[in-house]
């Protein structure tokens, strides 16, 4: 017989008070099929395939009917058939010698033998419609293995994406690239190195120099002797971070732009002219996994994280497309595929949709003040490195307001290096 307590979902998924939080890790999804809610990561996967599972074996047992005779269950066009043919199983019992007990190959029950032809075909039919649940086939669209139990639903929310999305890229292709006006603004000395890509001098005595200056000081204990700033204009770059930002835009109705600091360690900043920020550089080491790192202060990112060469240390201040960041403080977060150390994208905003928030960040810092705040983004369009700022590394652990000592003593390699611009 079928243990009824066996299938009973609510037993083996108990359900929580507990919705979604995007104010911490604690984001909790409503199952559609037993509107009990599951923690992210268990949803996706563990409880969706299961409980779809247990759904078309409830929905099955729906059309079975258990003889009250023999105790064993049949579709409900043979039961009548079986009815007037049935001996009581009781009865039967009594006057069944040992040899006549034998058990189903598939659920262990004990039938004689007599009845367990019958039994067995009814039994293996369910559980091989449990087995073939448990498939899995590749979408069409996405290229995700699915159950066969969900392959129908995901294919066709898959589907509504990709429509969606051809819509937005449309859009995102069609729209006129306007370049800065700052860049025409500014300029101390211009250094063109072919049609695509321009490095300029900002001007010392202008007021971009200024706020660069006062928003690099800003989490330092002392002012640090910024000696160049530079302006990377690449045409290219530019064109592929406006169109990203006008899909996120459509997408989630904010970009949520900022300016954030990102070094480089070991590799010079030259790198990043022509092709950007690459997330092909990033380690796996990471806290929040495989991404390209920014932070609100430029103390984070001084204190071991920029480039040293000369005496001279450089960082961006990158303009970088934050969107709908997920914020995932706790050291215990998980990321879409596991712990946060191992994440390779953000968790998904909106399973019904397939959309994911853009960003991940340590802090909710809902009014947008300076903290140590970091950012993490997966994608390289999601970030431009808008300037390169140049300064006196000879005594910069003195500046630090983080407390980590001088961070240059860990790269003396660096001393020797070639020059930036």
């Amino acid at each position: 017989m079928l243990n009824d307590d066996y299938y009973d979902i609510n037993m083996i998924f108990p359900q929580t008070e507990k919705l979604f939080c995007d104010q911490c890790e604690n984001a909790y999804l409503e199952c559609p099929i037993c509107n009990a809610y599951f923690d992210i990561e268990f949803f996706y996967q563990e409880h969706q395939v299961k409980c779809a599972i247990m759904h078309e074996v409830l929905q099955e047992r729906e059309n079975i009917v258990e003889c009250g005779k023999c105790l064993t269950y049949f579709k409900c066009e043979e039961f009548e058939s079986h009815s007037s043919n049935c001996v009581d199983h009781n009865q039967n019992n009594l006057n069944m010698q040992p040899e006549d007990n034998v058990a189903c190959g598939v659920c262990g029950l004990i039938f004689s033998a007599s009845l367990l032809p019958e039994h067995e075909v009814t039994c293996k039919e369910i559980q091989a419609g449990i087995m073939m649940l448990q498939e899995t086939i590749q979408c069409d669209f996405c290229g995700e293995k699915i159950t066969m139990s969900g392959i129908e639903v995901h294919e066709s929310k898959c589907q509504q994406l990709k429509d969606k999305q051809a819509q937005i890229e449309n859009r995102v292709n069609s729209i006129e690239i306007a370049y800065p006006k700052e860049w025409d603004e500014q300029i101390a000395f211009t250094k063109v190195i072919d049609e695509n890509l321009s490095i300029i001098t900002i001007d010392p005595e202008g007021s971009t120099f200024k706020y660069i200056y006062d928003l690099t000081n800003m989490s330092m204990r002392g002012a640090v002797n910024i000696t160049n700033i530079y302006r990377l204009q690449n045409r290219f770059l530019w064109d592929k971070y406006v169109r990203e930002k006008e899909k996120v835009l459509v997408e989630k109705g904010t970009a949520n732009e900022q300016w954030l600091f990102h070094g480089t360690r070991a590799n010079n900043p030259k790198s990043l002219y022509n092709i950007g920020f690459d997330i092909s550089f990033s380690s796996d080491g990471g806290s929040f996994g495989r991404g390209i790192y920014f932070a609100r202060q430029s103390a984070y990112s001084l204190s071991g994280y920029c480039y040293v060469t000369k005496g001279k240390g450089y960082l961006f201040l990158a303009k970088v497309i934050t969107g709908v960041p997920y914020v995932s403080g706790a050291s215990s977060a998980r990321g879409v595929f596991g712990p946060r150390s191992a994440m390779k994208k953000p968790p998904l905003m909106d399973e019904s949709k397939f959309i994911y928030y853009d960003s991940v960040t340590d802090v909710a810092n809902t009014k947008n003040q300076h903290v140590g705040q970091m950012y993490i983004i997966y994608e390289n369009d999601k970030a431009y490195p808008y300037y390169l700022i140049e300064f006196d590394a000879s005594n910069i652990g003195s500046h630090l307001g983080l407390n980590r000592g001088n961070p240059f003593n860990a790269y003396p390699n660096q001393q020797n290096k070639d020059d930036v611009i």
